[in-house]
């Protein structure tokens, strides 16, 4: 406990220095950027991809598992990424802006009162609009981040809480499709030749499906009582005994 508890305050300060790298950059003087046109958009691409990667896997542990505890150590990757972007593309980036609002939003149900301090520093610090907010209004006003609509959804197999099979697939697509048509296209997928021996090597069979809004559609496997299962036994290691030291010679 104690060291989740100071994975926690690690974080929060982490999470702090973010919005205080977010005044710096913006209260010295311009300089000119060290990177070119072209370095800037491969870094907007990987900032809108860890963002959209963030804003799924929340939504996934919160709506399968209400699993917090998942979902903050995703933020956390988030939290992260966002330290090691450079300060001058901070000043141009609306991808890191983009994040910054998205993570607050993200981590006002689990820490609100530094969320929504540090989201009054954002409303002083942000000159232009961000989509999908506004700046006039407090943290807690604000809607949860969604996914646009060229993100692909994505069909899961799970028991218990391992995601043992996952493909993406078209949002348009995932929305017409039924139980049996989830089952088929994991199936055929030809990345997916481990989803059958996980099967039968734990004893599974299909239980039911879930579907998580437009994004997501998860097949939920139990063990069949019908299938003998024996758990796998763990090899005992003998543990090596210490050697007596050698005696040095005597002179």
């Amino acid at each position: 406990e104690d060291g989740i508890a100071e994975g926690l305050q690690n974080w929060f300060k982490l999470f702090t220095y973010l919005y205080v790298d977010l005044i710096e950059p913006r209260t010295k003087s311009d300089t000119k950027s060290s990177i070119n046109h072209e370095e800037f958009q491969q870094i907007e691409a990987s900032l809108r991809e860890q963002r959209l990667h963030t804003i799924y896997t929340v939504s996934f542990y919160i709506d399968s598992f209400f699993s917090i505890a998942s979902a903050i150590i995703e933020l956390q990757k988030l939290t992260r990424h966002l330290r090691k972007v450079s300060a001058d593309v901070k000043k141009q980036s609306k991808e890191y802006s983009q994040s910054l609002c998205d993570l607050l939003v993200m981590m006002a149900p689990v820490i609100p009162c530094l969320s929504s301090e540090l989201w009054i520093i954002l409303q002083k610090q942000m000159k232009t609009n961000i989509d999908g907010y506004d700046l006039t209004k407090s943290l807690f006003e604000q809607k949860f981040p969604t996914l646009p609509v060229d993100y692909p959804g994505k069909i899961n197999a799970l028991f218990e809480t391992t995601v043992f099979s996952s493909m993406p697939i078209s949002r348009s697509q995932l929305a017409t499709m039924t139980t049996a048509d989830v089952l088929q296209h994991l199936i055929e997928n030809d990345k997916q030749s481990e989803m059958k021996a996980f099967i039968a090597k734990n004893g599974l069979k299909l239980d039911r499906s879930r579907k998580l809004g437009d994004y997501c559609t998860t097949l939920i496997y139990e063990r069949d009582p019908t299938i003998p299962y024996v758990e796998p036994i763990e090899p005992i290691v003998e543990k090596k005994k210490n050697k007596p030291p050698k005696k040095k010679p005597t002179s």
